[in-house]
């Protein structure tokens, strides 16, 4: 999924950079749905943001894994941070002189995607500076000795 993006964010000047632990990290999560997320969250990353870079990192703590998206876009204030962000059909900018095109549904169904997962999904913004979403999981081997592998698209491919 980051190379989808990564074409777009060089055309626009954006630094665009994939960073994968040195160890494999196994989930039980279904490819697809977790395809959908990043598309969302690295695709948010590109489209709004101007001038700097968009970060995936995929790191372990603990039994957990972490997908963490980052960029120095327009950012979110706390306030539509803790009303709005997750509704159906917001975006904090709003009206015909709006920026951005969208139908405000990508992360609504991005958290809902990451529900069905059993994983949490969590934001850090700042207004012109940027955000952070950090989506994460249980890894398999917190749960089974054996996992079973399946490649999905946070691979460089």
């Amino acid at each position: 999924m980051f190379k989808k993006y990564e074409k777009a964010g060089k055309e626009k000047g954006l630094e665009m950079s994939l960073t994968l632990p040195q160890n494999e990290v196994t989930a039980l999560l279904d490819a697809h749905l977790i395809d959908q997320v990043l598309d969302h969250l690295i695709g948010n990353g590109v489209k709004f943001t101007e001038k700097g870079y968009v970060r995936v990192k995929l790191r372990t703590s603990g039994t957990h894994g972490f997908i963490e998206v980052a960029d120095t876009g327009i950012g979110m204030s706390e306030e539509f941070i803790n009303e709005k962000l997750f509704m159906k059909f917001e975006q904090e900018s709003e009206g015909l002189d709006r920026n951005y095109e969208g139908a405000g549904l990508g992360l609504s169904i991005t958290k809902r995607i990451v529900e069905i997962l059993n994983g949490n999904i969590s934001v850090k913004s700042d207004r012109n500076k940027g955000t952070v979403f950090t989506v994460s999981f249980l890894r398999a081997d917190s749960i089974i000795k054996e996992p079973v592998i399946a490649k999905t698209s946070v691979d460089y491919e």
